[in-house]
């Protein structure tokens, strides 16, 4: 593929060795009952993955950590590799490629699966052209709230300072506030925001990035002369994909 379409998918991708080793150990369940066999070892030592503890005759076996690194390495190899090749060969079509990328990431990040998300988002983000600036907004903003979530409020506030958010749309300043934790602005924006523009009501429910906010008096009282009704529990609510706004 690299040479067909002109293109190095491999530079720059860590888990190419992981990518490696499950490929062939999945050979080894298919052809050879899990048992650790002289190709096994070449080709991983190839790749750069090591193998000291492993020895021909060995039954290799499949752990739940193992399962769970394995669906993160297809999932992430899958998702550069469409995302490269769909912008290379359909430049017609950057605004559906960067909504199915912010979608993608948004859906990670409503499931908690942060360290999924945030590979993804900082490979998003290095992406050389986006179809409008909003979407590549949206990005950089699902990008910080993943490292605020993981615990790294540092890496957050340097994502966020990179940015000029004083010129952007009302939703992005709100954003921003919410992120920095300055619920007192982020109350005033979302009172100057309205009901009737983004985020909606069901987006203050239900968006992770309003996860702390919610939580404060300033959200329940903006929330209030916005919609004029009081903010109260949705756990009995049924989950609904949201469409990736501003998430």
């Amino acid at each position: 593929m690299e040479k067909k379409f002109k293109v190095s998918l491999r530079k720059d991708l860590p888990i190419w060795p992981t990518f490696i080793e499950l490929t062939e150990r999945r050979n080894l369940f298919v052809h050879c009952n899990g048992s650790v066999s002289n190709q096994y070892l070449a080709v991983c030592k190839t790749a750069g993955v090591s193998v000291n503890d492993c020895a021909v005759g060995v039954e290799l076996n499949v752990t739940a950590e193992y399962f769970q690194n394995a669906y993160d390495c297809i999932y992430e190899l899958g998702f550069k590799l469409a995302h490269v090749l769909w912008r290379k060969l359909k430049e017609d079509e950057r605004k559906k490629a960067d909504n199915a990328l912010n979608y993608s990431t948004f859906s990670l990040i409503r499931e908690e699966k942060y360290k999924l998300a945030k590979i993804l988002l900082d490979f998003a983000v290095a992406l050389p052209k986006f179809s409008s600036d909003e979407v590549r907004r949206i990005a950089i903003i699902n990008r910080a709230q993943v490292y605020k979530w993981t615990g790294d409020v540092k890496g957050a506030e340097c994502i966020l300072s990179a940015e000029d958010w004083t010129a952007s749309s009302l939703k992005f300043r709100l954003a921003h506030a919410v992120l920095l934790d300055d619920f007192a602005k982020a109350g005033m924006l979302m009172e100057k925001i309205g009901g009737n523009d983004s985020p909606k009501k069901r987006d203050y429910q239900e968006w992770p990035l309003f996860r702390e906010f919610r939580k404060s008096n300033e959200f329940r009282v903006a929330y209030e002369a916005v919609f004029k009704e009081p903010f109260g529990s949705i756990e009995d609510k049924p989950e609904i994909d949201v469409p990736p706004q501003v998430v």
